[in-house]
């Protein structure tokens, strides 16, 4: 996105887990450790975190026409500090807010907000895996917002950067976008 803070950043993968223990003991197995660091994603600096869903809206298939999502507009929330996080009462107004903007116009397709659950004790969770270190801890929340064409997602984000950016009081976040 012209104006991206991450132009470094190429891609973007969210892999989803059913729950802790799971992912902690597959981490942990012998015959996924003796190959892990074999696939490229491995060496390259990983910024992130383990997330839940707060929300999620759709236009669901039958208003999607058939089109697929090819656009995805992220916004990073940052943390300012180590302790920095959103209260419950602050993450569910702006999945509401959120929800209804996107819900209202037409050019979205779909609408998601997670929340940063990654454990404080992370460095023991993927110690000795292709995990350990990269930049963990730094994002409270993450926003996507899916489109079928670039053109609707610069449109939207035209409309709609006020209430997005909380007219503009929101410091903390990276905006970029993906097309594909």
């Amino acid at each position: 996105m012209q104006g991206g803070i991450r132009p470094e950043w190429n891609y973007v993968t969210y892999l989803t887990f059913p729950n802790w223990f799971i992912t902690h003991a597959g981490l942990q197995d012998p015959s996924y450790r003796a190959t892990a660091g074999v696939h490229i994603f491995c060496r390259l600096d990983q910024q992130g975190y383990l997330a839940k869903q707060v929300t999620r809206f759709s236009r669901g298939q039958v208003e999607k026409n058939g089109k697929g999502i090819t656009t995805r507009v992220l916004l990073f929330h940052d943390r300012n500090l180590a302790n920095d996080e959103y209260s419950r009462k602050s993450i569910q107004k702006r999945a509401e807010n959120m929800t209804t903007v996107v819900a209202a116009d037409r050019n979205s397709m779909e609408y998601v907000l997670w929340q940063d659950m990654t454990p404080k004790n992370l460095d023991f969770f993927f110690r000795d895996t292709q995990f350990s270190g990269g930049s963990w801890h730094r994002y409270k929340a993450v926003e996507a917002f899916d489109f079928d064409r670039e053109d609707a997602a610069v449109a939207f984000l035209d409309r709609h950067r006020d209430k997005i950016t909380e007219n503009g009081n929101r410091q903390d976040g990276d905006l970029w976008q993906a097309t594909g």
